[in-house]
């Protein structure tokens, strides 16, 4: 007899910052589990919990993501910055380009690919162009940066700096 168990465990960030704005919540660690007499299956949901909570993994981010309309060597790029994103980073990269705080408890299928398109020009009116993303068709624009460390520096600071106009 085979029984299948849902296990959620959930994790709060929820907090009141200084400034009086609504820190984002986190939860849904999934794992499912077939449970057999001679057998357990667990099945990985594209998140793992430690000490800081819950994070999104790289691999799983990346997996999901479309950047055919992204040349080389930009695509590659991306590829390594998001590799080398702390957990925060990658879970803001989701909400830049989801609308989404965490990984559905179903995991990235549920959220489905996340498309990467290039856009020209890197500057306009002498100043340099920023990634634009489109939550609703999980789209992200990304201008074509002459180097890493310039993409890496812009796509950082966006995610860091950015306005977010939902929990307004």
């Amino acid at each position: 007899m085979k029984i299948l168990l849902l296990s959620i465990i959930s994790v709060s960030l929820a907090t009141n910052s200084p400034s009086g704005t609504r820190a984002p919540s986190r939860s849904h660690v999934g794992t499912l589990v077939a449970a057999n007499p001679s057998q357990d299956q667990s099945v990985s949901v594209g998140l793992s919990a430690n000490a800081d909570g819950v994070q999104v993994l790289a691999a799983d981010l990346l997996s999901h993501m479309d950047m055919t309309e992204l040349p080389e060597p930009q695509a590659g790029w991306l590829r390594q910055i998001i590799t080398d994103f702390t957990p925060e980073l990658r879970s803001r990269f989701l909400r830049f380009t989801t609308d989404l705080f965490e990984v559905p408890a179903g995991g990235f299928d549920e959220i489905g690919t996340i498309s990467i398109r290039s856009t020209a020009p890197v500057q306009v009116d002498g100043r340099v162009a920023l990634p634009r993303s489109h939550i609703c068709f999980r789209t992200l624009h990304m201008p074509l940066y002459e180097s890493i460390e310039q993409m890496q520096e812009i796509l950082t600071n966006v995610l860091l700096y950015s306005i977010d106009f939902g929990d307004m």
